[in-house]
């Protein structure tokens, strides 16, 4: 819990999943802020993300550490081995 909350904690950006009409994902990436146990986004009226979500509320959040650039602390505390990147 305390590395998830670190991680969430320093996050500013997510990527924001839904779902089109026809059943097609979508994702965009988004700037957030997590307080209270919450993931806050801010998005305009007018966008076809929110328009969808009130159709379907089925939605997901997708957030990742190396955005937060806490991916090399992240992984001496779970007992990841680091990936080397190509």
């Amino acid at each position: 819990p305390d590395v998830l909350e670190k991680l969430l904690a320093t996050q500013i950006e997510c990527i924001f999943n839904w779902s089109t009409r026809e059943g097609w994902p979508m994702g965009v990436v988004m700037s957030c802020l997590w307080r209270d146990g919450r993931m806050w986004l801010t998005s305009g009226a007018q966008r076809h993300r929110i328009s969808a979500i009130r159709r379907d509320p089925r939605c997901s959040v997708v957030v990742t550490s190396t955005v937060a650039g806490l991916m090399r602390s992240l992984i001496k505390p779970l007992g990841l081995k680091a990936a080397q990147s190509c």
